[in-house]
């Protein structure tokens, strides 16, 4: 299941990069170590070569 809510830090519009985009709030690493470790069962690290903390975005 998807647990909702808002993760990372609320974006400041006031501070946009250089081509007007919001800069970036949640590592895309750390979405993927969501989905391999809790959701697949696989070992994040090793395929990551890094541990990355996973996101409080699902329940297993």
């Amino acid at each position: 299941r998807v647990r909702g809510g808002l993760y990372g830090v609320p974006p400041v519009l006031a501070r946009l990069d250089g081509n007007g985009n919001l800069p970036v709030g949640v590592d895309f690493q750390q979405l993927y170590a969501t989905v391999l470790g809790p959701w697949w069962g696989l070992d994040a690290s090793a395929i990551l070569q890094q541990r990355f903390e996973p996101l409080p975005l699902l329940r297993v």
